[in-house]
């Protein structure tokens, strides 16, 4: 069985020797669904030693296996910024796709422990020269939501069992915590891979609006949402009636959900109409072998939606012309908004899905991704879409 509506699976990443810390600090959940605030959760800061990977739990965070979840830190004490990873894993929205989404069983402290190590491997998270975000304080958000980070819909039978999305309300649960954590931030990146991409974008106003006082930047790794002419309608529609994005992307604004459940250019328009002052940037492969099977669900009129694997493959050519419109079309006029688009020009793979985890000699059209992503970090003046637009 492939792997579908990728990202990096948990057995694919390698991690350093662990340095491990657990607090067991349940907090509140967002309610019974409001779409502000977070109920009677817990505001109290979290409290663990520096430059060292700390569990905490929040015990009314569900995974979409109704148990509770919770988030990594690592925390560094003279810094005022804060990098805030969701980590991706597939999605589910029928029985073939929930068979490979990442943590269906849940994700608790055991299984942040026994994840190889401490997540320090990973570039983002490096304390080196090599990495533009190393003095940042660490936010590791795992996923077992199964929503891309985005839902509010409990009690949902989604390939023959009962599944609780709520990936969007546990964010807010955890912002309740990480807000007087870092009451002093001067800049937040909230980020993510795959699916974690699509939910940092999903999950960017509610922590714009959490950190008022910061410079809250985006960083979306192959989460790239198109237009209706590349991701159809009924697609679209099938993710809002599944996940209830309708409860959280529909709350935001009257035009975020369309009526024939259409979301993803509205609500980007959204994001860059109403932020036009702050850093939103999207990195992709013009041929994303992951999201192309992702958006293959939708071919002929959604006929597999509710199946197995579209019998037919996403078209590569269409799934190219979805990247550009989305950077010329849809984001063309957004100040601020940035794209680095792979493009094979030096020589990078097209069809490779997440970048970020692995950006060393990456490089499209003459920039290097990791100098790309130092002037993402410094919002550099000489920040701009890679290739530029026509």
């Amino acid at each position: 069985l492939p792997v579908a509506l990728g990202c990096t699976k948990d057995e694919d990443i390698t991690y350093a020797s662990p340095t491990m810390a657990t607090t067991s600090t349940g907090a509140g959940g967002a309610g019974g669904g409001g779409s502000g605030g977070a109920g009677g959760a817990s505001s109290a800061p979290i409290e663990a030693p520096a430059d060292t990977w700390t569990w905490v739990d929040f015990a009314d965070s569900r995974c979409m296996n109704d148990t509770p979840t919770g988030i990594g830190v690592n925390l560094a004490p003279d810094s005022d910024k804060v990098l805030i990873f969701l980590e991706g894993g597939n999605a589910c929205f029928n029985l073939t796709s929930c068979g490979v989404t990442a943590n269906k069983n849940g994700y608790d402290g055991e299984d942040f422990a026994a994840q190889s190590g401490d997540l320090a491997g990973r570039p983002s998270f490096v304390r080196s020269a090599e990495n533009p975000f190393r003095d940042y304080n660490f936010v590791y958000v795992p996923y077992c939501s199964g929503d891309v980070h985005g839902g509010r819909r409990a009690g949902a039978d989604v390939g023959g069992k009962t599944r609780n999305f709520r990936g969007y309300d546990n964010m807010t649960d955890f912002l309740t915590r990480l807000v007087p954590t870092f009451p002093n931030a001067t800049r937040v990146v909230i980020g993510g891979v795959s699916a974690g991409g699509f939910g940092a974008a999903i999950n960017y106003d509610q922590t714009a609006k959490a950190f008022p006082n910061a410079d809250v930047s985006l960083l979306d790794d192959s989460g790239p949402p198109m237009g209706k002419d590349f991701v159809p309608a009924c697609l679209q529609k099938f993710f809002v009636d599944t996940w209830g994005l309708d409860q959280t992307i529909g709350g935001l604004c009257t035009d975020c959900l369309e009526a024939d459940g259409v979301f993803m250019e509205p609500f980007t328009r959204y994001l860059t109409a109403t932020y036009p002052d702050r850093t939103l940037a999207l990195i992709s492969s013009i041929h994303d072998s992951q999201i192309s099977l992702f958006w293959g669900f939708g071919n002929d009129d959604c006929a597999n939606v509710d199946a197995g694997f579209p019998e037919v493959p996403y078209d590569p050519a269409l799934y190219e012309a979805g990247v550009y419109d989305l950077r010329d079309r849809i984001t063309g006029d957004a100040p601020k908004f940035f794209t680095f688009i792979l493009d094979g020009t030096d020589g990078a793979d097209t069809t490779r899905h997440v970048w970020i985890d692995d950006p060393a000699g990456v490089s499209s059209n003459g920039t290097l991704l990791t100098d790309w992503l130092t002037a993402f970090e410094a919002q550099s003046s000489g920040l701009a879409d890679v290739p530029p637009s026509p």
